[in-house]
């Protein structure tokens, strides 16, 4: 992917150069030559606008994570500030409820 664009001009500059062949081949009267040469351009040029759309394509993805992961931190940005804002229990709290868990509840018996 990091060279289609490279590829791409590589492949247009080849289309050129059939193209002028081309030409110079229906001067020539050889229209059978001609007709091989645009082929080819023609093959070149559709090779260069897929990897062109390949380009494109990676770009519109890159842009659509990037989003996304914005978003994500902002949604993890709200909830770690909601976490921070909810009451926790104190130790003292703790202890007192562990203190009455146990004197409520009957002891054992084995």
């Amino acid at each position: 992917m990091a060279d289609n664009a490279a590829q791409a001009r590589d492949r247009l500059s080849f289309a050129d150069a059939r193209l002028t062949e081309a030409q110079s081949e229906v001067a020539a009267g050889d229209g059978a030559g001609a007709a091989v040469g645009i082929r080819a351009a023609e093959q070149a040029v559709d090779q260069a606008s897929r990897l062109q759309e390949a380009i494109e394509k990676l770009a519109a993805d890159l842009a659509e994570a990037e989003r996304g992961g914005a978003a994500l931190v902002t949604e993890l940005d709200a909830d770690l500030a909601a976490a921070a804002a909810t009451p926790t229990r104190t130790r003292a709290s703790h202890r007192s409820s562990r203190r009455r868990a146990r004197t409520s509840t009957p002891p054992a018996r084995g």
